[in-house]
């Protein structure tokens, strides 16, 4: 098996990311040295170790504003952490957990973040991160 270029095993960021990388090196920057690596270290020091989370799936759809303005692209990046399989301990430590990646996230003001970017679902583990990429000036 060839080796992922982003780690993402599944969805269609591998097949995005080489014409990422040449043709808008800036978001292929922004979205595999900053975004990524952010919500690794994220659970990384929720989890206290890379080997409780995986990446699961990529997902990239450009999108063109309607009135032929900013051309973007809406990214969702799932990983997969077992840890949170089945946790009911309530919402709060979910949503101050959420809060925390989201927080880290915040400090990329280059993309628009929303309280909703950052979801953890206990039912099937998966801490997903939802964004808007701008394209313009990503040259």
């Amino acid at each position: 098996m060839a080796e992922l270029l982003t780690g993402f095993p599944t969805g269609n960021i591998e097949k995005y990311a080489p014409l990422m990388q040449s043709q808008m090196p800036k978001a292929a920057s922004l979205l595999f040295k900053t975004i990524d690596p952010l919500v690794c270290s994220s659970l990384i020091e929720l989890l206290g170790s890379s080997s409780h989370f995986r990446k699961k799936m990529g997902m990239i759809t450009p999108r063109q504003d309607p009135d032929g303005g900013e051309q973007n692209f809406e990214i969702r990046l799932v990983y997969s952490v077992p840890d949170f399989i089945g946790f009911n301990g309530g919402e709060v430590p979910i949503k101050t957990d959420q809060k925390y990646i989201l927080d880290k996230l915040q400090k990329v003001s280059s993309v628009e973040w929303k309280n909703t970017s950052v979801r953890i679902l206990p039912s099937d583990g998966s801490v997903t991160v939802m964004f808007s990429l701008p394209i313009s000036g990503s040259r």
